[in-house]
């Protein structure tokens, strides 16, 4: 099956100008390789994951536990230079048109020179994570629908 491409296009606020990004969803072992290095994070860091419905170690309870408060402050827990690499790789099948048109891989160390808000990286990194994971979102809805509780916490 093949990989899911798309095009984005997003204004900066400060200068106007407007960026143009080609990204490919990422294979899904790659996918499920960041998925299962961020779920060792959060144990590692001793996130309490008991209060997920299921199987706490299951990717959906794990995303749908990062969609709480207190999924949130877990991301508190993890060092910085441990998550980094997984960030870093979100960029993978991410690519900036040039100038003339042509199409360059986004790299880590490219986006400081081609993307100059933060306000833009934010926007890019939530369309890269809807085109990979997006598909969690059903998910988390289906757990908040049956653990209220546990959606709120």
């Amino acid at each position: 099956m093949p990989l899911k491409t798309t095009e984005l296009a997003l204004t900066e606020d400060s200068g106007g100008r407007t960026l143009r990004f080609r990204m490919t969803q990422m294979p899904a072992s790659r996918a499920e390789d960041l998925v299962c290095r961020l779920a060792h994070l959060l144990v590692r860091s001793g996130a309490d994951l008991e209060g997920a419905p299921g199987n706490p170690a299951s990717p959906f309870a794990i995303v749908g536990y990062l969609c709480t408060a207190r999924g949130v402050a877990a991301l508190s827990g993890i060092d910085y230079d441990d998550l980094r690499p997984i960030l870093d790789a979100m960029w993978e099948g991410v690519e900036i048109a040039g100038d003339d048109g042509g199409w360059t891989p986004l790299t880590p160390d490219l986006v400081d020179s081609r993307i100059a808000e933060v306000t833009t990286l934010f926007r890019l990194r939530r369309e890269v994570l809807a085109l990979n994971f997006g598909f969690f979102g059903d998910a988390v809805r289906w757990i908040s629908r049956r653990s209220p509780a546990w959606s709120r916490a």
